[in-house]
């Protein structure tokens, strides 16, 4: 019998090559926009319907394309060896030249004389070209690493570089499979956006339909602003891929930077007419496979849609208006983790962490039930989306933007020179701004269900998780059944369903009130729902026992991978760059390790949690040291500078709960109290249109009318600050503060611009007056357009205010550049300092929390390693008695000194690798021998300068450490491999 294939092509998904635009080509587009919006401005400013809009829009995208489509491609010529030289090319002839010699040769004897000429040069060519591209390579990985340590090898190393999707044939609803790619991406369309029936709508649905239809509100919001344009623009990320239009940010930046007013104008025709444009709303999908999952069921791939970037611009300005709305009203839930300000996974898990708790105080039964939403932003109803913002009274025109926003949405999907369009009627649009938030609008819904006392409901966008504690275990069957039975009903009313693979219940074991064998049986639709022993919820593994022990399993499982494939694969990257992967462990690592400690964080106390934590640092403080692995990690984490990860994770939890959670909290032997610290302002408490920024110039002072100088000064720990104003030339005011001793110079600079609007207050109207500091810091804080920081809010008000009388301009000044406003302001705030009182008590900035914190690490941390408890890293101990994180870096070599691992022949006897302890010269060959008294390395000994009685002092001077490396480089060859 004969196997016999049918070979046909079959597309891989390939998306078309982006073509980028530099900035000479990106200013000739927007000159041209510029240009036609000129020409047509009288007319764009009469628009007053749909088409008119409409057509402006084109117009729009047309001048765009027109001169894209200009622009001659880059042709990607051959690339050239990039370590050939003028030097290998004359080898090279001089090479051929001498093998051309040698062939044409027919005497014997130089014959065989030219053949060893010409061996040695080819010989040295081949050298020389292996020792090129070796320096070459070198050269390319120095390079590739140098400013971003997370580059191309690191993505390797980690898995992050993203495999080119392949579509197969995929199982239809029938059983059958598809033949074609367009029958595959029908196929899986129709999986991934399900259509609307409205037929099929129960009495409540059609009511909400009918409220949304007929929604009538007397409200209208505010245009928008140029600023709030800008800033929206400025939150765009760059080198994005655009939608169908194929305008990139880039453009519409330079754009708006070049003419606002052509922004400004279509976006607020947009509001005023409540017309969101077609060209706007269609998405152009691409399918990524899902790793893990059969790539022959349609829910196998995971879709994204990429967005008209002017769309996405007046998305987000929708969602910075909306979010404002429901902010005001109180409509945003306090149960709702994700795509909120102040909320993140941390705090999911902590309120999680609460939630078990009071049962575990209460010495009651709980189980948790974990539910997740099937394809929740792809199905959520849209109606359900208006009715809510009918119930938040949203404006009338920002209603009908957002209702014209989901009509007619559709998704095309490009083949080659083939397209395949589909009309897209549920769910929020693929890759909008507005997504989350508008979900978050339905799961809200859900979290305001009336559940049974002693039930818990919290959501991280469509991960729903419910803890539910009773007397008994049957109590909490009664209970659940009747929270599931409310969720199905929330679910149907909303057109939603739950993934039955993915509900699932864990019984807390904790305290053995539940077991595994006999937990509650809760069902769903009439089927039990699965136990399990553990549960994944945002990045953390929760387990019965709340141990977390298999969560920090699969943390030293990732970890030890990522280390070893960082020693592998781009070891050449990192071999001779340790700095580079101590940069690594900082960036990514420890985050990583310590990424959930808002739901393990109050288990710090557990000396199994504490020890599990540790030993995760083990192999990446080893390949930073290259330490020897039998190394204690208590010595690693002292040579390496790196504080111990539990006394780290103390330190991050106790500032989680001090700037999140607004609880004080007991660090070592200090208190910190959240009121002490500066609290960050919701930047939604303002309606976006009213926030403002307030420019400033570079101009120098010209002596003219009113000039205000200002500045702040630290002198011996003693902060003030002073204003001193000149009309005309002449001081005719001045004014000091001293502010307390723990205050930054920000703080004394904001609190001299206080002085200084305290100041122009009590003049009265008046022309023009000039503030000039030297702070920048604080000129961008007020030049920013949304700040969190109460003090320049206040600023940004009391400017505004005052403007309307006074005309106040802000000018930034070079320092110590014999100004003389200047430097007699500067000389005033040197004397504030050494006022007896203190007038003004700050409250203390975050980096200023940040240093104390790290400030009692080092404290406990060096408390733990002088402690007489502490057996492991005694050797260690005697030669750096003090921790520092600000450790020197030392090589291989020092680092089998200061840890007694290494090379010798007492570590060689104590591992049982040797019988012999004695080194050649007959003494014993412990670690301080070869510092001492072995005469193989006196030439290097006698040469050390630190003092004998006190070891540590080897370490003080730095030609000592070439002295060392010296040492044991020559100890390395001197004993015999074992």
């Amino acid at each position: 019998n004969y196997l016999v294939f049918n070979v046909e092509s079959f597309n891989v998904t390939r998306d078309p090559p982006r073509k980028f635009f530099n900035h000479r080509q990106i200013l000739k587009i927007c000159k041209a926009v510029h240009q036609k919006f000129l020409e047509l401005q009288e007319e764009i400013q009469t628009i007053d319907s749909k088409q008119k809009l409409e057509k402006w829009i084109e117009e729009l995208t047309i001048t765009i394309n027109q001169i894209s489509q200009s622009f001659p491609r880059k042709v990607i010529k051959h690339l050239r060896v990039p370590w050939w030289d003028s030097e290998l090319e004359v080898n090279r002839k001089k090479t051929r030249a001498l093998r051309s010699r040698y062939q044409r040769c027919r005497r014997e004897e130089e014959r065989s004389m030219r053949r060893i000429v010409y061996k040695k040069q080819e010989a040295h060519y081949k050298w020389l070209i292996k020792q090129k591209c070796r320096a070459s390579f070198e050269l390319f990985c120095q390079q590739l690493v140098a400013n971003n340590a997370f580059d191309l090898p690191y993505k390797i190393a980690a898995g992050k570089i993203r495999k080119q999707t392949v579509l197969q044939s995929v199982k239809t609803s029938n059983g059958q499979f598809t033949n074609t790619i367009e029958e595959t991406i029908q196929t899986i369309v129709q999986a991934l956006f399900p259509t609307d029936d409205s037929t099929q709508e129960t009495h409540v649905q059609r009511k909400k339909r009918e409220t949304v239809n007929t929604y009538s509100s007397t409200i209208l919001d505010k245009q928008f602003t140029k600023q709030e344009i800008t800033y929206a623009i400025s939150t765009m990320k760059k080198k994005k891929a655009p939608g169908i239009d194929g305008i990139s940010i880039e453009i519409i930046k330079e754009l708006h930077d070049m003419n606002p007013d052509i922004l400004h104008y279509t976006y607020n025709k947009c509001l005023e007419l409540g017309i969101f444009p077609e060209t706007w709303k269609k998405g152009k999908l691409i399918i990524f496979n899902k790793p893990g999952k059969d790539p022959s069921l349609p829910n196998a791939y995971r879709p994204i849609c990429l967005l008209s970037v002017l769309g996405k611009i007046l998305d987000k300005l929708l969602v910075f208006r909306i979010t404002h709305l429901l902010h005001i009203n109180n409509k945003l839930h306090k149960q709702q983790h994700g795509f909120r300000n102040g909320r993140s996974c941390e705090t999911a898990n902590f309120r999680l962490w609460q939630a078990i708790n009071i049962a575990l105080q209460e010495r009651v039964p709980a189980t948790i039930l974990s539910l997740d939403v099937q394809g929740a932003f792809d199905t959520v109803w849209r109606t359900s989306i208006l009715f809510q913002l009918t119930q938040a009274n949203c404006p009338q025109n920002i209603f009908n933007l957002v209702r014209n926003y989901f009509t007619n949405r559709s998704i095309h999907y490009f083949q080659d020179e083939e397209v395949w369009n589909f009309d897209n009627q549920r769910g929020v649009p693929q890759g909008s701004c507005s997504g989350p938030l508008f979900w978050n609008l339905v799961m809200d819904t859900a979290l305001d269900l009336p559940l049974p006392q002693g039930s818990h409901i919290q959501a991280y966008a469509d991960d729903i998780i419910v803890v539910i504690r009773g007397k008994n275990k049957e109590e909490i069957e009664r209970k659940g059944n009747a929270i599931l039975e409310k969720l199905l009903a929330w679910g149907l009313e909303h057109k939603l369903s739950f993934n039955m693979q993915k509900t699932i219940q864990m019984p807390i074991t904790f305290g053995g009130r539940l077991n595994l064998r006999n937990p509650p049986i809760i069902s769903i639709n009439n089927h039990a729902i699965q136990v399990v022993n553990n549960i994944k919820y945002l990045g953390v593994t929760w387990d019965c026992c709340l141990t977390f022990t298999k969560h920090f399993k699969a943390l030293r499982d990732k970890t030890d991978s990522l280390t070893y494939k960082l020693s592998t694969v781009a070891n050449e990257f990192y071999s001779k760059r340790s700095g580079l992967f101590r940069k690594i462990y900082y960036g990514a690592i420890e985050p990583y390790l310590l990424f959930g400690v808002g739901a393990w964080g109050n288990r710090l106390k557990l000396k199994k949690i504490r020890d599990s934590l540790n030993s995760l640092q083990r192999r990446p403080l080893i390949k930073i040291t290259k330490a020897y692995r039998t190394i204690s990690t208590e010595a690693l984490q002292v040579i390496a500078g790196i504080v111990p990860l539990d006394i780290k994770a103390k330190g991050v939890f106790g500032k989680f709960l001090l700037t999140t959670i607004n609880n004080d909290i007991k660090f070592g032997s200090n208190i910190f109290k959240w009121e002490d610290y500066e609290n960050r302002l919701d930047p939604h408490n303002i309606h976006p249109a009213d926030n403002i920024s307030i420019s400033y110039d570079k101009h120098k002072p010209s002596g003219d009318e009113i000039e205000i100088y200002t500045d702040g000064s630290k002198i011996n720990d003693q902060v003030g600050a002073a204003i001193v104003v000149f009309y005309y030339n002449a001081e005719i005011f001045n004014r000091t503060i001293r502010l307390s001793d723990f205050a930054t110079v920000y703080q004394a600079e904001v609190t001299g611009i206080q002085m200084a609007l305290e100041f122009i207050y009590t003049i009265g109207p008046w022309n023009k007056i000039n503030l000039y500091t030297d702070s920048l810091s604080v000129l961008e804080a007020l030049n920013t357009f949304k700040t969190s920081k109460q003090e320049i809010l206040a600023i940004k008000n009391d400017i505004l205010e005052m403007g309307k009388e006074k005309s106040i301009t802000l000018h930034w000044i070079p320092a110590h550049t014999g100004i003389q406003g200047n430097e007699t302001a500067d000389s005033y705030a040197k004397k504030a300092t050494t006022k007896p009182y203190i007038e003004k008590i700050p409250k203390k900035s975050f980096k200023q929390l940040k240093n104390a914190i790290s400030n009692v690490q080092i404290q406990i941390w060096q408390e733990r390693w002088a402690s007489p408890t502490t057996k492991n890293g005694r050797h260690t101990e005697k030669l750096i008695p003090a921790v520092s994180i600000h450790t020197k870096k030392f090589s291989h070599f020092i680092v089998q000194f200061l840890s007694g691992h290494g090379r010798f022949p007492a570590y060689f006897v104590r591992f049982g690798r040797s019988l012999n302890i004695k080194c050649p010269c007959g003494e014993v060959g412990d670690t301080l021998h070869y510092v001492v008294n072995c005469p193989f390395t006196e030439k290097y000994a006698k040469k050390l300068i630190y003092d004998k009685d006190n070891l540590s002092t080897i370490l003080n001077r730095e030609e000592n450490l070439g002295l060392l490396h010296s040492i044991y480089q020559e100890v390395n060859n001197l004993v015999p491999q074992v």
